[in-house]
C-alpha cells in the first residue's frame, strides 16, 4: 500500500492525538486511584475514631496524643446541642465526664473542658477562652436567652506550641493552628466569613482560664452534675 505524503500526515496526528488521549486517560486513573485511596483511608480513620469514642475514657485518653487527633476524635462524635434542650436550662456546665456519660452531647463549653481533659496529660495545660458577641434574635429564642444584655457566651480550647496560640473549638471553622503571639490576633482571625456580622470579644472578666484553678479537685474531669452551681463545687 503506497501512501501520500498528505496520507502519512493525517496517520501521524491521528497517531498523536490518540497518544495524548491516551496520556489524559493514564493520568485520569491515576488520579481517581488517588482519590480513592484518599477516601478509604479517611473513612478508615473517621471509623477508628468513631469506635473509640465507645472505649471508656481512659482508653480514649491513652490513643489521644496531640491537638491534630482530638480535631479527629472531636468530628467523629462530638454532637453540638444547646443547654436548654438538653437540660432545659440556660446554662449547664458540664464535666468531661458529664459530657461522656450524655454520649458526647453538649454545647461549646463542654466541647472546650473535655478537650482540655483529653489533652491534658500530654504537656498541653487545660486553658479556655471566653468569648462574647451580640445575640442574633434567632439564637436569643434558639438558646434560651433571657438576659437582657444580648450579649452570646462562647468558649473555645486553647494552647500553646513554641509560645504561640492555637484553638480548638466546637468545628473546624473555629480551629487555629498555633501561629498567633496573643489572644487579641487569634480571636480577631475568628471574626471572618459569618462571624463577621457579630464579631467575637473577649470576655471582660478573666478571659483566659485554667480549668484546674476554676474547678477544684479536678471536678471539671470527674465531677457530676452542673459544674456552674455551687452545689456541684462542694
Amino acid at each position: 500500500m503506497i501512501l501520500f505524503k498528505s496520507d502519512k500526515e493525517k496517520t501521524d496526528k491521528s497517531s498523536a492525538v490518540l497518544a495524548v488521549l491516551f496520556t489524559l486517560l493514564a493520568v485520569t486513573i491515576v488520579l481517581l486511584l488517588g482519590q480513592a485511596m484518599a477516601l478509604s483511608n479517611t473513612l478508615a480513620e473517621q471509623s477508628h475514631y468513631k469506635e473509640l469514642g465507645k472505649e471508656n475514657l481512659s482508653q480514649i485518653k491513652a490513643q489521644i496524643n496531640t491537638p491534630q487527633d482530638v480535631i479527629k476524635f472531636r468530628d467523629a462524635n462530638f454532637h453540638y446541642i444547646t443547654d436548654i434542650a438538653q437540660y432545659g436550662k440556660e446554662e449547664y456546665v458540664a464535666s468531661m465526664q458529664t459530657f461522656y456519660n450524655h454520649s458526647w452531647n453538649g454545647d461549646c463549653e463542654d466541647f472546650a473542658i473535655t478537650i482540655a481533659g483529653l489533652l491534658a496529660d500530654n504537656g498541653y495545660a487545660p486553658t479556655t477562652l471566653s468569648l462574647v458577641r451580640n445575640a442574633s434574635s434567632q439564637e436569643k429564642a434558639e438558646y434560651g436567652m433571657s438576659n437582657s444584655s444580648g450579649f452570646l457566651g462562647h468558649r473555645i480550647y486553647v494552647y500553646q506550641e513554641n509560645g504561640k496560640w492555637g484553638a480548638i473549638g466546637v468545628s473546624s471553622s473555629e480551629d487555629r493552628a498555633p501561629v498567633y503571639e496573643n489572644m487579641t490576633s487569634l480571636v480577631a482571625s475568628l471574626n471572618t466569613g459569618e462571624n463577621s456580622q457579630y464579631p467575637y470579644q473577649l470576655a471582660q472578666v478573666n478571659p483566659l482560664k485554667n480549668l484546674s484553678a476554676e474547678y477544684p479537685s479536678s471536678l471539671w474531669i470527674n465531677g457530676i452534675g452542673d459544674l456552674s452551681s455551687r452545689d456541684a463545687l462542694r
